[in-house]
């Protein structure tokens, strides 16, 4: 860590970089986080300059305000068209001027130009938004992006410079600035636990609120912030409102949940894309193959699927998809612990392509593990988009600072999710969550009802839905209209062959006016992803922009918004004798090479490695175990009236209560988890062995004295297996319930299992 009153001089110019500290400041009431970010910037040369930072902000986050301070001004900038922005921009500063501009270069990447800084002239940037966040029941992940990722651009597209540009900042070692982090966590429900995978935080708790810092008072902007927490209870539905340009806005948001999968699951296509480009090396590509291995465990018998390597080219693992059974899993399982990090580029786009056109069903699960940040994501999510009537994407983002825009924008655009792994993260838990959104049921004839109004809703398209995971919708009224006292809005569907609904009413005031401002820019999201009505008339193309960005262009500025097709400008007017001759010398302000990154790797070919996750030593389950899976296994092996094994008797003692708290507490249980899932076979079946045994604090004397217990009727073989995936069951029913929605796509396959092991016993 460089002093504070260190200075760093640009490489090039031999000039002081004018970015002297970033401070950051969160607040999250429910699932709402407002975030203030402060950049001081002090022109310490002797001539005026121009400085241009390039940094990152959530891609999911409204940006609602900036504001200049600079002397005893303030300025306030407004929206205004792209192309006209820049012409103010450059006329004040021609003009003497001071002049400030933010461009939104993608959804997760900004660029800030600060136009004729005098010399001495101190000036703070003040950027307010705010960001919904993606939650399950009971908890969620706020990640704050710090680290600028360098993008890798396909060959076809080096030509285009001036894109390159836009996106590729000045990089450092070391750079003068750090930054300050803070998040103050309200809620209405007890927190139970918060942590961070990359930073040392303090946290101080007071029931229902937890005050969030970093241990480091001015920490290196090399690094993206995660904090994740739980709640005692669960989040409640929640219906708010806000009067904005005259007119009501509302905001729905709930969980909804669907009860349990069918018995016999639908056969299914899941094609695999793994990216093994050289930055993928080590760590990474250790936790791909990982994650590709417990997706096997995870897919039921007749199941197809297929998988895809890429780097600079890509190739399938098999010459034809594969039919999931018992050859084919251990085929698979073979070829997977081979792959590597051998490919070279981060070619996505052609990789993708050429796995939906390889598809068999009418639809089918694609699922995606990059560490990539590359050029052309617009165009990768385009492609996912356009092919969303064949197919979802289950999209993973490995490493610090992974492309939020295209990670999510493919996920977003086909009705899949998004998952992100930080350094320091597991990555096997996140796919278990994600094979079991897979695994659900899709839910048919989904219909929002806004009460009796006529609303204009967004998304237009309805969004993917998954048990017990948030889901937001929001409306908007027509000019003087009005709420009614009891508005009642209802999301309903067909699930299983039963209608479902949840509903929620009495909407609460937002003084904030988050259910307008999120309104808005979930439209003009829609509208940058081509989603326009198709009004009567020719549908001929005339000179000039298309209706869709003269829509974006009116939404922003209505409501104060930034998008892609306009800039946020303020302009500092100077009085005749503070003027300048408006020849400012431009300095780029350098970022920090990110953390956990091979940078010369990125700079070649997509994003390095560098990721430690490493596992945790398992600890051994509490001693009362045994005597519970004994009564388990007598219920079962003699009892021709038990399908399933239903009904354990609880154990209702002190110390057993205190056993199971511990066990599903303890900061290593989900990797102990993993480690007994990745013994599970293509069947669900958990088959002997010791390594197991120990796993599930099973000693091989005890072991076979319960195997001696069971029916002559079994085979050894049988009888060994059948006591094995027993033993997991209830070891998964007893300390990891709450972890359920890791276990449960391959729950479904054990339950089959042992039912038709119980058949042949009553036979």
């Amino acid at each position: 860590m460089k002093h504070q009153n260190c200075i760093l001089k640009e490489e090039k110019t031999g000039k002081e970089v004018a970015l002297k500290a970033v401070a950051v400041k969160g607040e999250l009431t429910g699932l709402t986080c407002h975030w203030q970010i402060v950049q001081k910037f002090v022109n310490a040369e002797k001539k005026a300059i121009e400085a241009l930072y390039v940094f990152p902000l959530p891609a999911d986050a409204t940006l609602s305000g900036l504001k200049i301070v600079t002397g005893d001004k303030t300025i306030v900038t407004r929206p205004e068209e792209r192309d006209k922005a820049f012409e103010e921009y450059d006329e004040a500063i021609s003009a003497g001027n001071g002049a400030f501009m933010l461009d939104q270069e993608r959804r997760d990447i900004f660029a800030l130009n600060l136009g004729n800084l005098l010399p001495g002239q101190e000036v703070e940037v003040q950027i307010s938004m705010f960001q919904l966040l993606q939650a399950h029941a009971t908890g969620a992940r706020v990640a704050f992006p710090v680290a600028l990722v360098p993008k890798y651009f396909p060959n076809d597209k080096t030509a285009d410079i001036t894109e390159w540009e836009r996106v590729q900042p000045g990089y450092a070692t070391e750079v003068p600035y750090g930054f300050s982090y803070s998040l103050k966590i309200v809620q209405n429900s007890p927190i139970k636990s918060v942590e961070s995978p990359g930073h040392p935080i303090r946290v101080a708790y007071d029931t229902n609120v937890a005050e969030v810092t970093l241990a480091q008072v001015n920490a290196m902007p090399d690094s993206d912030v995660i904090v994740s927490f739980e709640l005692a209870e669960r989040f409640k539905p929640m219906l708010s409102r806000a009067f904005f340009n005259d007119r009501e806005h509302v905001l729905f948001e709930v969980f909804p949940e669907f009860g349990d999968q069918s018995a016999v699951p639908v056969v299914k296509e899941v094609v695999f894309i793994v990216d093994c480009s050289g930055s993928m090396e080590g760590d990474s590509i250790r936790e791909a193959r990982n994650a590709l291995q417990l997706c096997l465990r995870s897919l039921n018998q007749g199941d197809t699927f297929q998988v895809y390597c890429f780097g600079g080219s890509w190739r399938q693992l098999f010459k034809e998809p594969q039919t999931f059974g018992d050859t084919s899993f251990k085929t698979a399982a073979a070829a997977i612990a081979k792959i590597d990090a051998d490919m070279g580029g981060t070619e996505i786009l052609p990789a993708l392509s050429a796995a939906i056109k390889s598809l068999r069903h009418e639809f089918a699960n694609i699922i995606l593990f990059t560490d990539g940040a590359v050029g052309n994501e617009d165009e990768v999510i385009n492609l996912a988009a356009a092919k969303k009537g064949r197919c979802r994407i289950f999209s993973f983002g490995i490493g610090n600072g992974a492309s939020e825009h295209l990670i999510k924008g493919v996920a977003d655009a086909t009705g899949g999710r998004a998952e992100f792994v930080f350094p320091g993260e597991r990555i096997e838990p996140k796919v278990l969550r994600q094979f079991n959104r897979l695994n659900q049921a899709t839910l048919s004839d989904v219909n929002i009802v806004w009460g009796k109004e006529d609303v204009e809703a967004v998304p237009d398209a309805l969004p993917a839905i998954f048990a017990g995971e948030v889901v937001r919708f929001a409306a908007r009224l027509g000019v003087g209209k009005k709420l009614p006292a009891k508005l009642k809005v209802e999301l309903s569907a067909q699930y299983d062959g039963k209608q479902v609904s949840w509903s929620t009413e009495k909407p609460v005031a937002c003084s904030a006016g988050v259910p307008a401002l999120w309104w808005a820019q979930q439209r003009i999201n829609e509208l940058e992803g081509g989603e326009e009505e198709l009004a009567p008339g020719s549908r001929q193309k005339r000179q000039g922009p298309p209706k869709s960005e003269t829509k974006m262009v009116k939404l922003s500025k209505a409501y104060g918004l930034i998008c892609s097709q306009t800039s946020l400008i303020g302009i500092e007017e100077r009085s005749a004798d503070t003027k300048n001759d408006g020849r400012p010398e431009l300095r780029k302000i350098p970022v920090m090479v990110p953390a956990h990154r091979d940078f010369m790797a990125s700079i070649g070919g997509g994003l390095p490695s560098g990721i430690a996750l490493g596992a945790v030593q398992c600890a051994s389950a509490p001693s009362s175990f045994m005597s519970k899976a004994y009564s388990m296994v007598g219920d079962f092996m003699y009892s021709s009236r038990a399908v399933v094994c239903e009904g354990i008797v609880a154990d209702k003692s002190k110390q057993a209560a205190k056993n199971k708290r511990n066990a599903k507490n303890r900061p290593d249980a989900e990797d102990k988890l993993v480690e007994i899932l990745m013994h599970a076979g293509a069947d669900g079946s958990f088959a002997f062995s010791e390594e197991l045994l120990k796993l599930l604090g099973v000693t091989v004397e005890e072991f076979e004295d319960w195997l001696a217990k069971a029916p002559a009727s079994l085979i050894e073989a049988q009888k060994r297996d059948c006591a094995m995936t027993l033993l997991v069951r209830h070891q998964l029913e007893t300390f990891y319930a709450e972890r359920k929605n890791m276990w449960s796509a391959i729950a479904g396959k054990m339950a089959r299992r042992l039912q038709n092991w119980q058949q042949a016993v009553a036979v």
